[in-house]
């Protein structure tokens, strides 16, 4: 299988540090030939899991999912998978709701290309035992605080709640980011690229769209704008609204280990909070 050494004439390297991924990172400057043609490159390789690698594999053929990054090479060796894609010049969204326009429009562009499609064995589905694992909270317990459990214990009980299970199962999948957040987003002027494809999945397409803002904020009108102009599903349908309270609810979930240990425990009982009132009116819309 192909390593970057077999793929590029590597010029010069050095280690990429920051971020919230583990995974290993290099700025590197190589020259790449295509089509008998040399062009000197400045790439980030990354060593990842084969999900990242199908989903930006996926995620590329949606030309015109501008904010996505292009995959320029990718292989497996003895150290695993890796890809290489352009580094790009930038700095993180400054919040949530300022994500580019480009972004979320990318966003909608690849989650109605691929609309009802299967998943790849490689990349996980945000099914019910995928929401049965996120309850478990292992992490949120790890921290060992007692004014966490409550929340523990809360959010374990809804593991099996049929309202929740019912919604991912029945509402349509697509290919999702997994992960979209201010730090997964380079901005350069007025445009940026949604990098860290390594939380891809196939689930329900509002999985992707809570961070950056709730109905109302620029990046979700963009979004409904977007995808509403693609799919001709409205943005106020039941079905809609039925994803969009479903979203909610699993992404509190799942970020609320996260918000504890780096923002505190109030910032994650306020999470909990807006989970709860989310799930409540699920069920009252049932």
């Amino acid at each position: 299988m192909p390593s970057p050494e077999s793929c590029f004439d590597i010029l010069a390297r050095e280690p990429v540090f920051g971020g919230q991924s583990s995974s290993t990172k290099e700025k590197l400057r190589v020259v790449d030939t295509e089509a008998g043609i040399d062009r000197e490159l400045t790439v980030l390789l990354k060593r990842t899991l084969p999900a990242e690698v199908e989903a930006l594999r996926a995620a590329n053929r949606v030309p015109e999912a501008a904010a996505v990054p292009q995959l320029i090479r990718s292989g497996r060796d003895s150290r695993g998978d890796w890809i290489a894609i352009p580094f790009y010049p930038g700095i993180p969204a400054p919040t949530e709701t300022d994500i580019p326009d480009n972004v979320v429009e990318s966003l909608a562009e690849v989650h109605a290309h691929f609309l009802n499609s299967g998943a790849p064995e490689t990349i996980p589905v945000c099914d019910g035992n995928w929401w049965k694992a996120s309850c478990a909270q292992h992490r949120l317990r790890q921290l060992g605080r007692a004014s966490l459990q409550p929340i523990v214990e809360a959010v374990q009980s809804w593991s099996a709640h049929r309202s929740i299970l019912d919604a991912l199962t029945e509402l349509p999948r697509t290919l999702l980011h997994g992960d979209v957040h201010r730090n997964n987003v380079i901005v350069n002027g007025n445009a940026g690229q949604l990098i860290d494809w390594g939380g891809a999945a196939y689930g329900i397409p509002l999985l992707d769209l809570i961070t950056p803002g709730p109905p109302g904020s620029r990046g979700y009108e963009r979004y409904a704008a977007t995808w509403q102009a693609l799919t001709g599903e409205s943005t106020t349908s039941p079905a809609w609204r039925r994803g969009y309270l479903t979203a909610t609810v699993c992404s509190k979930v799942m970020y609320l280990a996260f918000a504890a240990r780096h923002f505190g425990d109030a910032v994650a009982m306020s999470m909990f909070d807006t989970a709860a009132r989310a799930l409540t009116e699920l069920e009252r819309e049932g």
